[in-house]
């Protein structure tokens, strides 16, 4: 299955209208406490994907935290979210429990933004295929990765053993374009 744990966007189909928390995170009062005990309990692993993220492309890092800004300015949920779980650019996340993915691209989010997966649970390794790369990709529990979703075909195959879940970290083109701020990318640097 998958749970949506989404602080700030538009239900599909309604790109005008305000953007607010998602409905997976809001649908009861049990859920909505359950939705911002996770997001506490998730603060380590934001202090490791926003440290990942700034490194890894300082401009888009920028970017982002100046939407982030804008979310805090016009959107009272999102004040309410940024105190559970502060310093969260990514208004997305998703978990997913024991699903594959077939080929596709991720078409709600910017041309050139990263999004971030980090892998968990019991099994030995699964694969990750880029298929305009020609690329394959074995990751085990714990591994982290950051693509272009929008710009590059994936797809996460079967695996034999044990659950395999992930938390997947993402933005979406409605919420920058209502914003009117530009999603914008620098070279990916590696340093020393």
């Amino acid at each position: 299955g998958t749970t949506r744990l989404v602080t700030c966007w538009h239900a599909i189909g309604h790109p005008h209208e305000m953007p607010g928390v998602a409905a997976d995170c809001r649908v009861t009062n049990v859920k909505f406490n359950g939705s911002c005990e996770t997001f506490r309990e998730l603060s380590i692993i934001t202090s490791y994907v926003m440290g990942a993220f700034e490194e890894l492309d300082p401009l888009q890092h920028d970017r982002m935290r100046a939407l982030y800004e804008w979310r805090l300015r016009e959107v009272a949920s999102s004040v309410a979210m940024a105190a559970v779980d502060p310093g969260m650019f990514f208004e997305g996340r998703e978990m997913q429990f024991n699903r594959y993915s077939l080929l596709h691209f991720d078409t709600n989010d910017p041309s050139w933004a990263w999004a971030i997966i980090i892998y968990f649970g019991t099994f030995p390794t699964c694969t990750l295929k880029f298929r305009q790369l020609m690329l394959q990709v074995t990751l085990r529990p714990g591994d982290m990765v950051m693509m272009r979703g929008r710009d590059v075909l994936h797809e996460v195959c079967d695996w034999d053993l044990g659950e395999r879940h992930l938390l997947v970290h993402f933005t979406h083109q409605t919420l920058w374009k209502q914003a009117n701020i530009k999603c914008e990318s620098g070279l990916a640097v590696i340093r020393d």
